[in-house]
This record gives structure tokens, sequence and C-alpha cells, in this order.
């Protein structure tokens, strides 16, 4: 009874999402934006997919942080790879405090915190050959 007690709970816990909580800092959030370029172009490198936050909306803050990540040619994804930038100036590195949420099937980080405004964060992904591929996720947080 112990032993699948034990198993059921490590199983229940393996598949939840992470929760977090202050993503962006505040101090972070006041420094100068970075104009992300917007570049489009044919990549062998993984698929990245945008599932939360919508893009095309206003959220409110905890936001939900999940992002789908799609081997191509019969390659993996490359999770040691991921890096996820805060656009700013000086740009900001948050991959840490998201490591917990990647995996190779891409980013499930819940409850973020982040401070009202225009946020665009930067996500950088590897396959096992080596192909590189990047999106901004270029969002508003509103109170």
């Amino acid at each position: 009874m112990k032993r699948n007690l034990i198993y059921t709970l490590t199983v229940f816990l393996s598949v939840q999402t992470v929760i977090a909580g202050e993503l962006i800092s505040d101090e972070e959030n006041q420094l100068p934006s970075l104009i992300p370029l917007r570049t489009r172009s044919i990549s062998r490198g993984p698929g990245i997919k945008v599932i939360s936050p919508d893009l095309d909306a206003t959220t409110k803050s905890p936001v939900n942080i999940k992002v789908q990540f799609e081997a191509r040619g019969g390659s993996k994804i490359d999770s040691s790879s991921v890096k996820v930038i805060y656009l700013k100036s000086p740009n900001i590195d948050i991959t840490q405090r998201l490591n917990t949420g990647i995996t190779e099937s891409g980013i499930d980080f819940s409850k973020a915190e982040i401070p009202p405004g225009n946020q665009s964060l930067q996500v950088i992904v590897k396959d096992s050959d080596g192909r590189e591929n990047t999106t901004v996720l270029n969002f508003t947080i509103i109170k």
C-alpha cells in the first residue's frame, strides 16, 4: 500500500506543470525595452509554437507560459540548448528561472508573475543536429 502511494504520488507530481512566482522583477521591467527585429525565414530547425500567453490579447498576471517544440527531420530537441531572453537593454537571460519547466516537448510554466506593460521574450532552441530556431513572444500585461 505504501509503495503504491509513493508511486502514485511520484507519477502525479511528474505530470504537473511547474508553478512559479516572480519571473520578471519590477526593476528589470523598468529597463529600456529593445524593439525585436521581425524576421521571417524558412528554417529546418525545430518548430516553436506559442500556446500561452495569447499574443493577440492583453493578459493579467500571473500568466501561464506554454510553448511547444517540434523536432523535424528525425532529429530530437536539445532541451539543454533552450534559452529564454527578456528583451531589455541589456538583455536578461531568464532561462534559469524557467528551467524546471523546460523539457524536450517545450516550456510549461504556470503562474509567472510579470509586471504590467509590453513584454518581449525571445525563445531559442536547437535540435540534436545543431539547427536553431528563434521566436519572440510579444504580449501585454495589464493590472
